[in-house]
């Protein structure tokens, strides 16, 4: 005959009388029945050879709470280098990629000494002067808020001086060829 722990996967024996028969866990066992059997929780009766008991309870029977251990199981693997330049693998409590030993300044040469201190001291911020040239010409901006008749006017008066500009180009460019081309005397 067999009796069966809610929610434990042992079946431990009972003899055909109704008394345990003893074997290394059955004083885990008497214990266990002990704590149930005052809450009710447990029926530690004899049970017939063909019966098998058994008992639920609900989800809400036990809680997580905090873990009893000050140092965790889990290790992370972490990559040290020594001051010499070596790099080894340790684990440690904490997950970190890198950790870099520091370097004994007492065992380096006066001029490195001088320029690792230098470069602990903070750096001064330069500071950059903006200069704001002031060329802003309305006058480019003017066709926005002018009337339609206003600023055709104006582009015309524009085209018109593009166009004399151009001519007087023109005429400086040919007077110039002039210069440059001079027929031959003789021919």
């Amino acid at each position: 005959m067999w009796i069966h722990l809610f929610r434990e996967s042992a079946l431990l024996p009972i003899s055909s009388c109704g008394r345990l028969i003893f074997c290394s866990s059955t004083a885990m066992f008497l214990g266990v029945c002990r704590k149930f059997s005052l809450r009710r929780r447990l029926f530690a009766i004899p049970c017939p050879s063909n019966f098998l008991c058994s008992a639920r309870d609900t989800a809400h029977r036990a809680a997580i709470g905090k873990i009893g251990r000050k140092s965790y199981i889990r290790r992370f693997p972490i990559t040290v280098m020594r001051p010499d330049g070596s790099t080894i693998e340790i684990r440690a409590s904490e997950p970190r990629d890198f950790v870099q030993l520091p370097l004994d300044l007492n065992a380096i040469t006066e001029e490195e000494r001088r320029h690792r201190l230098a470069a602990r001291k903070p750096k001064v911020k330069q500071i950059k002067e903006d200069v704001i040239d002031d060329n802003f010409d309305i006058g480019q901006y003017a066709q926005l808020w002018r009337t339609t008749n206003e600023s055709k006017e104006k582009q015309t008066k524009i085209k018109s001086k593009v166009f004399a500009v151009k001519e007087n180009m023109n005429e400086k460019n040919s007077q110039e060829m002039d210069k440059k081309v001079k027929p031959k005397k003789g021919t």
